[in-house]
């Protein structure tokens, strides 16, 4: 079953021009990634990174990471310097993935990008997908801090062992806009394989694709700001 869901959203080069790399491989690929990305009007959608990744893990975890924080950094603020330094590890763990696709654990892989510094796995679980990995609990599928907060208030019965073990992460609602706090990575990837096989059994029930579902819980996800990060 194919993903049916494909939402081009904008890109901002500009907000990239800080990028830097001594290698010069490296930087010929982000060139090629915003080269594709301005033949699709920086409107950029999921087919067409999967479309990169299938052809160049490198560039495909440039599209990725673009994509996934248009703002061009972090939140916060941390730009994606240090992650460039670090691209060989992460294009490594990406083909030990696909070599054991199906038969490799979500645990081992998290453990794997644990040993990568800066990286969480908001951004990991991104370009795991991308590069369509698949663990023994299911194909792998972004699972951010929007994806758990609609777990936590889903009715989805596949969910429910899920939202028992993330507990709720709202806070208030003082001052109008409703509040929350961010899970703390440890539980976050403790419970990526968790997801991975409840989405599979949730989309199998829906007769969707797995990213199908992740989308539309991202996009149920309640809207509000953060008050308290990782639990502090």
């Amino acid at each position: 079953m194919h993903e049916k869901t494909d939402i081009r959203t904008p890109i901002q080069p500009a907000n990239w021009n800080y990028l830097r790399t001594e290698n010069p491989a490296i930087r010929k690929k982000i060139d090629n990634v915003f080269e594709r990305y301005t033949e699709n009007d920086n409107l950029v959608g999921r087919a067409l990174i999967k479309d990169i990744t299938s052809k160049d893990l490198a560039e495909g975890v440039i599209a990725t990471i673009v994509w996934g924080y248009p703002k061009g950094r972090y939140p916060g603020g941390r730009g994606f310097n240090p992650m460039l330094d670090q691209i060989d590890e992460i294009i490594e763990i990406l083909m030990i993935g696909r070599e054991r696709s199906g038969s490799i654990d979500a645990t081992e892989l998290c453990y794997r990008f644990s040993r990568v510094s800066g990286i969480g796995i908001s951004t990991y679980s991104k370009m795991l997908y991308f590069a369509e990995v698949e663990t023994k609990e299911g194909l792998c599928l972004i699972y951010d801090q929007m994806i758990m907060r609609a777990i936590s208030v889903s009715m989805e019965p596949e969910l429910e062992p899920l939202q028992v073990r993330l507990g709720s992460n709202y806070l208030s609602s003082k001052g109008g806009a409703p509040a929350y706090r961010t899970y703390p990575p440890l539980l976050q990837e403790a419970t990526y394989g968790l997801f991975l096989d409840a989405a599979g059994r949730m989309a199998r029930r829906k007769g969707m694709h797995p990213a199908d579902v992740e989308q539309e819980l991202f996009l149920d996800a309640p809207r509000g700001r953060i008050a308290e990060k990782n639990g502090k």
